[in-house]
C-alpha cells in the first residue's frame, strides 16, 4: 500500500518509558468545542481545570492513547481525514496524517504496545463489493513520519472503535454494520441489512481470530464503542438503528472465543430514557465495574461486571465521556456542557465537580 501524507512536527516522537500508576495525579483528554465554535483537544485534570489545549482542524472525535501515555493520536469525527499525533504531556503536535486515497477515518486508533504502530479504523469507500466486508484497519510506522505502511480488513461495515486486548496481540473491533460514503457524509446506506459484530484481529497477520454478534432479530443494534477490563472481559455500547417503540439491550459483554454477545439487563423506565443510544462505555481500573453513558438520557449507567447486575443511574445533561479515574469503583464524566462529574459506583457518591471553558466532546480518555 502506497504511503500517504504525513508531516513530521517534531523531530523525533518522544522516548518511550513505563509510568508507575501513581507517578502523578491522572490526567485525561477530549475534544473541546471553544465558545468560539473553533475545535481543540483539551488536557484536563478530575475537577475538570483545562491543562492544555491543542488547536483541531475540525472536529475530533476519540483520542487513543499509547501505554505509557506518552504519545495520544486523535482521529477527525467519521467521514474525517485528519489523524493527529501529539505528546501526551502536553499536547505538543508530533505528526500529522492524512487519509489515502478512497478512505476516511471513522473517528478512532489504537496504538501497539510499544507506541511504533498506529491502528486506526477506516471506510474503504470505493470498494465493489456492495454492503459487504468494506472496512479497513490501516496500519501506520510511527518510526517513518506516520508513514501508512498497509492495512488488513476489519470483517464488517463500518467499523468504528478498535482497542487493543491485554495479551498485546489481538485487537478487538467493534463493526457499526452501518454503510456510509463521504459524498453524503451522515447517511446510513444499508439500515435494513446491517450486520453488526465484534471482530477479534490478530493485528500482527491482519487474521481474524474470533467474532461476536447480537442475535439475529437485533441486527440493527449498531456495535459503536467497547471497552476492555484487565482480564479481557470486552464491554461494547450499541446505538438502536430500529423502530423506536422497541427497546432492545444496549450493552452487552463478550471474550475472545464467544460466538454471542451477552446483553446486560437495564430496569425498562432506565432503558426508555436511554433512547436507544449508549454514547461511550469504561471499565473501572479493577474492571469490575461497568459504566455507560447516554447524551440524549442525560445519564449514565453503572453495572457490577462481576454479578452482571445493574447498579445505579448518575444525572448529567448530555453525558458522553466516561473514563476509569484510577481509584477503583471510580469513574470521570463529561458532558457537552462543560461540566465534570468524579463518580464512585460503590457508593453513589459524587466526589468532585468541575467546569470546563467549553463543551467536552464524545469521549474521554484517561492518561
Amino acid at each position: 500500500m502506497a504511503a500517504t501524507g504525513a508531516v513530521l512536527l517534531a523531530p523525533q516522537l518522544l522516548p518511550l518509558r513505563a509510568l508507575a500508576a501513581d507517578d502523578a495525579p491522572r490526567r485525561f483528554v477530549s475534544g473541546l468545542r471553544r465558545e468560539t465554535g473553533d475545535f481543540a483537544l483539551a488536557l484536563i485534570d478530575a475537577g475538570g481545570r483545562i491543562l492544555a489545549q491543542a488547536d483541531m482542524p475540525g472536529r475530533p472525535h476519540a483520542i487513543a492513547a499509547s501505554a505509557d501515555g506518552r504519545l495520544l493520536a486523535a482521529a477527525a469525527r467519521r467521514p474525517g481525514r485528519y489523524l493527529h499525533v501529539l505528546s501526551g504531556d502536553d499536547l505538543a503536535p508530533l505528526a500529522e496524517i492524512s487519509a489515502a486515497a478512497g478512505r476516511h477515518f471513522y473517528g478512532h486508533a489504537a496504538f501497539s504496545p510499544d507506541g511504533r504502530l498506529l491502528y486506526a479504523t477506516e471506510n474503504d469507500y470505493d470498494a465493489k463489493t456492495g454492503d459487504a466486508e468494506t472496512g479497513v484497519i490501516g496500519i501506520y510506522d510511527l518510526r517513518d513520519n506516520g508513514t501508512r505502511i498497509g492495512e488488513f480488513a476489519s470483517y464488517g461495515t463500518g467499523p468504528h472503535e478498535l482497542r487493543l486486548m491485554p495479551d498485546g496481540v489481538t485487537l478487538a473491533v467493534a463493526n457499526g454494520g452501518i454503510a456510509t460514503h463521504p459524498d453524503m457524509p451522515r447517511l446510513k446506506l444499508n439500515i435494513d441489512s446491517m450486520a453488526p459484530s465484534l471482530a477479534f484481529i490478530d493485528r500482527r497477520t491482519g487474521s481474524l481470530t474470533g467474532q461476536a454478534v447480537m442475535p439475529p432479530e437485533w441486527h440493527q443494534l449498531s456495535i459503536r464503542h467497547l471497552t476492555i477490563a484487565p482480564d479481557g472481559l470486552v464491554a461494547v455500547g450499541m446505538q438502536f438503528e430500529g423502530a423506536r417503540m422497541e427497546q432492545p439491550p444496549l450493552v452487552a459483554l463478550a471474550r475472545p472465543g464467544d460466538t454471542d454477545l451477552t446483553p446486560l439487563t437495564l430496569p425498562d423506565a432506565e432503558l426508555a430514557r436511554m433512547k436507544g443510544y449508549c454514547g461511550s462505555v469504561a471499565f473501572d481500573v479493577t474492571g469490575r465495574y461497568l459504566a455507560a453513558t447516554s447524551p440524549r438520557g442525560g445519564m449514565a449507567v453503572l453495572f457490577d461486571a462481576v454479578t452482571r447486575r445493574y447498579a445505579t443511574t448518575v444525572q448529567l445533561a448530555d453525558c458522553c465521556g466516561v473514563a476509569a479515574s484510577g481509584m477503583p469503583g471510580r469513574f470521570i464524566l463529561t458532558s457537552g456542557t462543560g461540566a465534570v462529574r468524579d463518580i464512585d459506583a460503590q457508593s453513589n457518591d459524587i466526589h468532585e465537580t468541575g467546569q470546563s471553558g467549553g463543551a467536552l466532546d464524545n469521549h474521554l480518555t484517561a492518561i
